[in-house]
């Protein structure tokens, strides 16, 4: 399931451009961490640069245009959690 959360938000990512970019245009994002992190060995200021462009022209992109699918989210309807009594069972002794 897709997380529509902002990924800035996230644990796992640094400013989430990456992330953002591969939901967009539909690729894994890894395929542009990796093309990134090896360009960051030949051109680091270039790549840092790139990436924090990225990160702004994103920001700016979702605050103008936000995602409609994260408003129309269904909300989950709250199911009553068996309690330990129903869930044991029985087994029989080993003999």
């Amino acid at each position: 399931m897709t997380n529509f959360s902002a990924p800035i938000a996230r644990d796992d990512t640094l400013l989430g451009v990456c992330q953002s970019l591969g939901e967009d245009f539909g690729f894994h994002p890894n395929l542009l961490r990796v093309t990134l992190g090896v360009g960051l060995l030949w051109h680091p200021l270039v790549i840092i640069s790139v990436y924090a462009t990225l990160a702004v022209l994103l920001a700016a992109a979702r605050w103008a245009f936000p995602d409609p699918r994260a408003n129309s989210l269904p909300v989950a309807e709250l199911q009553s959690v068996p309690t330990v009594a129903e869930e044991q069972v029985i087994l029989p002794l080993a003999t």
